[in-house]
């Protein structure tokens, strides 16, 4: 079954700003004199690179088959086995308070890397909000999804 998993607002804001300031930085490096050929190709690169390698593994929803449950990428879907989840849950807005990002993107299209807090511990966030929050622990690791039906998400897990 396939689940959304829509951008927040916040989310939009933030890559549209980035769509905004990408091209205007490669313009600026472009058309800054003192800068030489290699050193602008490097700049360049770099800020194309990464909003390109951030689209590319960003969040475009979620699957649960049968045997595994999948976050859907556009470079590369993440696998969760399903025999792995010991345990899968709806987490509230209270333990997730105090989230903060220890390596990853922090609002570019999404949520995805490693996050922290003092009621989950260490987490590895494939969200595109920061709601609607979904606990799976599979292999001894806290994963966080955040499906726009979170609870129905939770019931096709089942017990």
């Amino acid at each position: 079954m396939k689940f959304k998993a829509t951008a927040s607002n916040t989310v939009k804001v933030i890559t549209t700003i980035s769509f905004l300031l990408v091209p205007l930085a490669v313009y600026t490096i472009i058309t800054t004199p003192e800068l030489t050929t290699a050193y602008r190709a490097v700049l360049i690169t770099t800020f194309v690179g990464l909003l390109v390698a951030t689209y590319l593994y960003s969040i475009t929803g979620y699957t649960v088959e049968a045997d595994m449950v999948i976050v859907n990428r556009p470079l590369y879907n993440v696998k969760i086995k399903r025999s792995d989840i010991t345990e899968h849950r709806v987490l509230t807005d209270e333990e997730m308070k105090w989230s903060i990002r220890t390596f990853g993107v922090g609002g570019l299209f999404g949520y995805q890397g490693r996050f922290t807090n003092s009621n989950i511990g260490p987490m590895t966030w494939y969200a595109t909000r920061r709601s609607n929050y979904v606990l799976l622990v599979a292999g001894g690791k806290n994963i966080v999804l955040t499906p726009v039906e979170p609870q129905a998400f939770i019931a096709t897990l089942g017990n």
